[in-house]
């Protein structure tokens, strides 16, 4: 069993600290994905919070065909996506930009602590958005094809070919030695 689920249960059975548990281990980079999506540090603490409201709301079950973490992210992208729409809505946000801030760059620097690894994910910004979110779940997040594919709404082989693109694109902006040696 996952730790999150573990906790989860912990949460379920009367124990508050599994909930707090819970959000020590999926918050910062459940906030790092969403700063994929939204324009300030801000708005992805926002959007995770609610996830996480969401999951309270909406309690996970095992046996739906995902794990506790896909399904969190899951909820997670559904909040910064509604953000968007209303601010589209509103006419007061025009970046659709998916790259994080400048001010947010101290979280980046906490969960990418190697130059590799940074330069890994400056590549992996300028991927269309699509190859970006399939590559950071399917190897940051570690989730496998089918919960990235959930996350995402596509299918498994949608994700297979969106992976084998991003990692050819992503071979032709890093070299071929990096790319092998990370990957």
């Amino acid at each position: 069993m996952e730790k999150g689920e573990e906790l989860y249960r912990r949460y379920q059975n009367g124990e508050e600290s599994g909930f707090d548990g819970l959000i020590e281990l999926y918050r910062e980079n459940l906030i790092f994905f969403l700063l994929r999506y939204l324009p300030s540090i801000e708005d992805a603490e926002d959007a995770a919070e609610d996830a996480f409201v969401s999951l309270l709301l909406h309690p996970y079950r095992e046996g739906k065909g995902c794990s506790l973490k896909t399904y969190l992210f899951t909820l997670g992208r559904n909040h910064a996506l509604n953000f968007l729409k209303k601010q589209k809505k509103q006419d007061s946000y025009h970046d659709t930009s998916l790259l994080p801030l400048a001010e947010d760059l101290a979280l980046e620097d906490r969960l990418c602590r190697d130059e590799k690894h940074r330069s890994l994910l400056q590549a992996l910004d300028t991927l269309p958005a699509e190859y970006r979110e399939a590559l950071y779940l399917l190897y940051f997040e570690e989730l496998s094809l089918e919960e990235t594919a959930r996350v995402m709404k596509k299918n498994k082989k949608q994700i297979e070919n969106l992976s084998y693109r991003g990692k050819k694109a992503l071979r032709e902006k890093l070299g071929k030695e990096f790319f092998y040696e990370n990957l």
